[in-house]
């Protein structure tokens, strides 16, 4: 499947609704951190009109949402710092319906265990320590949300960095013991 990340979380966990609108907030500042300080790993939405034209959209936290994939540093250059996108949602069936496979999957990791599950395979690109900043601040933040990955705790260490300096504290590892 390649370097990916996966995480789970409950949307009727109580809480949810308040954590889930702090971690958009906390999004939006670790986006415009690396905008700003680390060019590489810019995250955005990017949309095409009706001509085929691409443009990049900074906003990545729409209601109840949060979807970014990486952007080249000259804002134009996707190939090589975009991999897939980053989803969340306080509705996640709401916002893959109609997907086919990928909707029946959430629907089936759902109905096993109560919580929504997801990925997002970033191949190491440069945007995967903004990926990885998130996860940890969800983590943190959201109730029921548990993370995993095809890299350990010392992969994360961009990701890490990148979630100390925002938040002026260590990350705390979202890893059971065995898998850091």
């Amino acid at each position: 499947m390649g370097y990916t990340h996966y995480w789970s979380y409950n949307p009727e966990a109580p809480g949810f609704t308040e954590a889930f609108a702090k971690l958009q907030m906390d999004t939006l500042a670790i986006s415009a951190f690396a905008r700003e300080l680390i060019p590489e790993a810019r995250v955005g939405y990017i949309s095409t009109d009706d001509n085929g034209k691409e443009t990049i959209n900074d906003n990545i936290c729409e209601e109840g949402m949060i979807n970014f994939n990486g952007i080249g540093p000259d804002g134009k250059n996707f190939g090589n710092y975009s991999y897939e996108t980053f989803w969340m949602s306080v509705d996640p069936m709401g916002i893959h319906q109609g997907d086919g496979n990928y909707s029946e999957y959430i629907r089936e990791n759902y109905e096993k265990d109560g919580c929504y599950s997801d990925f997002c395979k970033t191949a190491h690109r440069p945007y995967d320590q903004v990926v990885c900043a998130v996860l940890l601040r969800a983590n943190e933040l959201i109730p029921e949300f548990s993370v995993g990955s095809d890299g350990n705790w010392s992969q994360w260490r961009a990701g890490r960095d990148l979630y100390e300096r925002i938040f002026n504290k260590e990350a705390p590892c979202p890893f059971k013991k065995g898998d850091a």
